[in-house]
């Protein structure tokens, strides 16, 4: 049976930076005799986090957890409050946030600066967004469906749409509309990664011409 395997399959340039990054650093601290840790796991693939912890990195729940030793901020980034206490805990910090990710809270910081609202889409329980949110000096909405625009507030001047960079392209490209219909004056930048769009495109290319679809990846990733 022939197996065709998607050109864009495997790591995007994120992942592969932050374990990459994960490694080299983890290799060095042992030498050391000092400990590495990941705060929450690294990216969301059960399978790397387990070879990432034959290598001495092991992901903690909180800053407090890994004092006193090296502390990487995974893939999904974090908040400001929490970036602050991990720099009072570690004995050194490593960002490995995705540059696309942390491209988003540059927009949402300066927007927001002098309190205008901010409109994301995603999943609120993701911490790429719980991140994301830690950024916004003003007032942050988040939603995943066309349902929930009618549940914003009717007054959202100066207000600006950003995305999960993992949200769907064809969602983003069909609520967008719908949230210009609520508030015509509303600003949007796409977030999207576009290793995220041309995997969509790519998955949806294969599954019309294939039996069956394979996706390697955690189950609770957002990109799988």
């Amino acid at each position: 049976m022939p197996v065709e395997v998607a050109g864009s399959a495997g790591f995007c340039m994120g992942v592969k930076r932050a374990v990459s990054t994960a490694l080299t650093i983890a290799r060095q601290a042992k030498v050391q005799g000092i400990q590495t840790f990941t705060l929450g796991e690294l990216i969301h693939n059960p399978v790397v986090i387990a070879a990432l912890e034959k290598e001495g990195i092991k992901p903690v729940r909180s800053p407090e957890d890994a004092h006193g030793a090296i502390l990487i901020i995974r893939s999904h980034g974090t908040d400001p409050h929490t970036l602050m206490r991990c720099h009072q805990s570690a004995s050194k910090v490593v960002d490995c946030t995705c540059p696309f990710v942390q491209h988003v809270h540059r927009l949402v910081e300066a927007h927001s600066s002098d309190g205008s609202p901010v409109i994301i889409l995603g999943d609120k329980n993701h911490p790429e967004i719980v991140g994301i949110i830690g950024w916004c000096s003003g007032s942050s909405y988040v939603i995943s469906d066309a349902w929930q625009i009618d549940h914003l507030p009717k007054d959202m001047k100066g207000a600006l749409l950003v995305s999960q960079t993992t949200f769907s392209p064809a969602q983003f490209s069909a609520m967008l509309p719908l949230l210009f219909s609520r508030y015509p004056s509303l600003r949007y930048k796409n977030t999207i990664c576009k290793a995220t769009e041309t995997r969509q495109a790519e998955a949806e290319a294969l599954a019309k011409r294939s039996d069956m679809m394979v996706v390697v990846g955690g189950k609770h990733s957002a990109n799988t």
